[in-house]
């Protein structure tokens, strides 16, 4: 699409219309410079889509020509090609600047989104072109060491025993202060912590299983969830058996269909998927689980966030979804006599500081006798 505005007037015009347009319909938009804009539609057939192009086009055109009827009647707009030149400059300066400032310092905490794109498109291009067989770029490994991970016990019932371990990510920004970048900063970190730690516990010959937190936001990001995706097919299938995903932030109804591709694309390169569903006992778009989520493997909920009746909530909890098949789960337990309260309910697992303190390292398989 062309534009032939500062700026400051193109970010704020495109951007509202394309919103406008993908609230009505699912997909994702990409600013690739100067005038161009690709905008992905993930359920309509490419004539539609075309239409739906078409549509935000004119609504674009419609808001500039608002622009142009309010201006001064003195006001004289700048010729079309130095305004297209002031723009391409502008943008590759800006652009370069962000690219340097990459390189030198990585991906910080409390990044916008934009930033955490740019980082995941390098990153992308690099593990394509790179030969080494464990997929751990030095760019990953600089987001690892600048995260803040420990893992917590994650208690199997049906076994007596450690099972694995749920990662959890820590940040000095309080959470109503995040940028729009910190959640998928944090999911990555946690994905390349997790590789980093069990390659290292499998070089003193232990196993374990590490379950990492995937919100929402990180699902619906096209670009972060390719390098997910991608990741995972780089990484070797008896690593990547050793990984489980908690996804967290589903929505109160029907998961859209594109966060369910996302989720089912990701899981595929997994050992399992968790769903976090809140303390609600019943949830929306688990009518029917097992097939929409083929990899799912448990549900559950934070200790920590269902207060002091949690234990009525998990009964009614527990009856619903292992009636569904699916395999239970209660995290962020502290107090031992909550852990053994969560098994006597009927709980699968038991996560958190009952079984053992926060540690950073995974805790490797053990039977407790």
């Amino acid at each position: 699409m062309n534009t032939e505005r500062v700026p400051r007037a193109v970010a704020q015009v495109w951007r509202r219309a394309a919103d406008a347009v993908l609230q009505e319909t699912a997909g994702s938009y990409t600013y690739r410079g100067g005038t161009i804009i690709d905008i992905a539609f993930y359920l309509l057939p490419p004539a539609a889509a075309r239409a739906k192009v078409e549509d935000v086009s004119a609504r674009i055109k419609a808001a500039l020509a608002r622009q142009d009827s309010a201006a001064p009647p003195d006001f004289t707009p700048p010729p079309k090609t130095a305004g297209r030149e002031v723009l391409m400059k502008d943008l590759v300066a800006q652009l370069e600047s962000e690219i340097l400032r990459l390189a030198r310092e990585g991906l910080g905490v409390n990044p916008g989104d934009e930033t955490v794109r740019l980082w995941s498109a390098r990153v992308m291009h690099d593990m394509y072109h790179d030969r080494r067989s464990i997929p751990l770029l030095p760019q990953m490994m600089e987001l690892v060491a600048q995260a803040d991970i420990t893992y917590l016990p994650l208690f199997d019932r049906e076994m007596r025993g450690i099972g694995g371990s749920w990662a959890r990510v820590t940040s000095p920004v309080a959470p109503d202060k995040y940028n729009t970048g910190e959640i998928l900063r944090q999911d990555m970190a946690a994905l390349f912590s997790a590789v980093v730690q069990l390659y290292y516990l499998r070089s003193r010959r232990q196993e374990s299983m590490v379950v990492m937190p995937l919100h929402i936001q990180t699902l619906s990001d096209y670009d972060i969830a390719g390098l997910y995706a991608s990741f995972l097919l780089h990484l070797a299938p008896d690593m990547a058996s050793c990984l489980a995903i908690d996804v967290i932030g589903l929505p109160r109804d029907t998961a859209p269909m594109a966060v369910a591709d996302g989720i089912n694309t990701i899981s595929n390169g997994l050992r399992s998927c968790f769903f976090d569903m809140g303390v609600s006992p019943a949830h929306a778009p688990l009518r029917d689980p097992l097939v929409q989520f083929p990899t799912l493997h448990g549900c559950g909920f934070s200790r920590e966030a269902a207060g002091d009746g949690w234990q009525r909530i998990a009964e009614k909890f527990v009856d619903r979804y292992r009636g569904l098949g699916l395999k239970t789960y209660l995290k962020d337990v502290t107090a031992p006599r909550d852990a053994e309260a969560a098994q006597a309910i009927g709980f699968t697992y038991v996560m958190g500081a009952a079984f053992g303190g926060n540690q950073r390292t995974p805790f490797a398989l053990s039977k407790i006798l």
